[in-house]
């Protein structure tokens, strides 16, 4: 068996927080969309989160990869190196598995960050996986809650059968943004659910 990395984390979250589509979650509850299609070798999984913290603090939480062993469950191990200002060399140890089978990957990426359009880019330059490019971007649709849209396209290489390798990354993805959510919310300020809150009697 082989190693994991960012496309799986950056895909890529949390114990205690349910995380699910629905009006039924109420204002503090995390949205999590996860997607996947396969293309021949190539698995392209879409995330998109939605939660009540400022964009600065989701940006903070993203691009935290010194720290993301943490608070990303099946993370390993994750340093970054800067090369520029909004450049960074990311290397990562992660643990892909399923039902009991899985694999230790290693991957090192690059990552272009643009903070003021609140996005960044990564492409992996090497590792176990056979490539991998990644975007992900954040943005407000109003104060205090943030959307953050992420894509990741990788051909895993021979750690993990074809057939398997889409419902893998997919369900690997999911728990790695649950992490994420959930860090994003204990660095914000707590979440007011004000449909819970209890009117005071006149």
């Amino acid at each position: 068996m082989s190693r994991i990395g960012h496309w799986v984390v950056a895909l890529s979250l949390l114990p205690g927080i349910l995380l699910a589509g629905g009006d039924a979650n109420g204002p503090c509850r995390p949205q999590l969309d996860v997607r996947s299609t396969r293309l021949g070798n190539l698995v392209r999984v879409d995330v998109r989160l939605e939660l009540a913290v400022p964009i600065a603090v989701g940006w903070e939480t993203m691009t935290d990869y010194s720290h993301a062993g943490r608070f990303i469950r099946n993370l390993r191990r994750s340093e970054a190196v800067a090369l520029a200002p909004d450049r960074q060399l990311v290397k990562q140890l992660g643990w892909v598995g399923w039902a009991g089978v899985g694999a230790e990957i290693r991957t090192d990426y690059e990552v272009l960050l643009e903070p003021a359009r609140w996005r960044l880019v990564g492409t992996l330059i090497a590792g176990d996986a056979r490539a991998m490019d990644m975007r992900a971007s954040l943005s407000s649709p109003g104060a205090g809650h943030t959307v953050l849209d992420y894509v990741v396209t990788t051909d895993p290489g021979p750690w993990v059968p074809a057939a398997l390798a889409e419902g893998m990354l997919r369900h690997h993805a999911r728990a790695s943004f649950e992490d994420l959510a959930a860090e994003m919310q204990r660095r914000a300020a707590p979440c007011l659910d004000l449909d819970k809150i209890p009117e005071k009697s006149s």
